[in-house]
């Protein structure tokens, strides 16, 4: 199974921006048949290739982030990121607003690596909020792409700013904080071939021991650990979201075989991989 793309606003023939935004009920409704496939998507397991920021209004949702179920309440969105495995469990009782964008759609590139998946807001921010979901629904009608995409532009770059100021600490990074941040970009980029703690203290010019305390002292963790965890998450993601063998899914995350796999996963899981995707009924 593929990621799946949001609609794209097509502003030239070499040029497609991708952008999308609407509420819940108003979506779930829509008789249009583009729409309705990406519906039909959403309440599979799927893993997603852009961003989707969604809150809830009224009521409550029930979706599966990385293998976690969250149930949204009233006053609570979630930010569900690229490559996260994701399905929609419920929307019965609830609905609320959603926006879904690319990356290369923003006017500044955004650093949304701090904020958390769920966030909560107070009822002036819900209105706020709501208010701000009409305006991009107004800028989405607009016909005129000239006119259309900058507005939209504009005004999601400045909600994303807006959130990162709300939810990430607006103190100067220490040495530490700015090592830890840089290993695990790195960490993103490597974890399938690298695993070596060594690899990622060489790239960041520091030593191990310094890479460590740096890990320790923001997740409580070592080195090792929150490898082991990434790749970890990896193979949580794929199990649940492909249909490739065990053993293929062990060679993608560079294990030696699937024996070497299966021990790997049991002492983090306590149960095997094959018995984990059967509970999401992948098999």
């Amino acid at each position: 199974m593929k990621p799946f793309d949001i609609p794209l606003l097509k502003a030239s023939p070499s040029n497609n921006i991708g952008f999308n935004c609407n509420f819940l009920n108003a979506y779930l409704k829509s008789p249009d048949d583009q729409q309705q496939h990406i519906i039909s998507q959403l309440f599979s397991v799927h893993r997603l290739s852009f961003f989707v920021w969604i809150i809830c209004i009224e009521g409550q949702t029930k979706q599966m982030l990385d293998c976690e179920q969250i149930t949204l309440a009233a006053g609570q969105a979630m930010l569900i990121r690229p490559n996260q495995v994701h399905q929609v469990l419920d929307f019965d009782n609830g609905n609320g607003f959603f926006v879904a964008w690319r990356e290369d759609f923003l006017l500044k590139s955004v650093d949304l690596s701090n904020l958390p998946s769920v966030q909560p807001f107070d009822q002036k921010d819900i209105d706020d909020l709501t208010s701000f979901g009409q305006l991009l629904q107004s800028g989405n009608a607009f016909e005129e792409l000239d006119a259309k995409i900058p507005f939209l532009q504009s005004q999601l770059t400045a909600f994303l700013y807006y959130l990162t100021q709300k939810f990430t600490q607006d103190h100067p990074k220490t040495p530490a904080e700015k090592r830890f941040l840089a290993f695990m970009a790195l960490l993103e980029a490597h974890f399938l071939t690298q695993k070596q703690v060594q690899f990622y203290a060489n790239a960041l010019n520091c030593s191990p021991k310094t890479l460590n305390l740096a890990c320790q002292n923001k997740t409580g963790e070592s080195v090792k650990t929150v490898i082991e965890k990434r790749v970890l998450l990896e193979s949580k993601r794929l199990l649940v979201h492909s249909k490739s063998s065990i053993n293929a899914i062990a060679a993608e995350l560079g294990f030696i075989d699937g024996t070497q796999f299966a021990k790997f996963f049991k002492k983090y899981e306590g149960q095997t991989a094959n018995e984990f995707r059967l509970e999401y009924q992948i098999t």
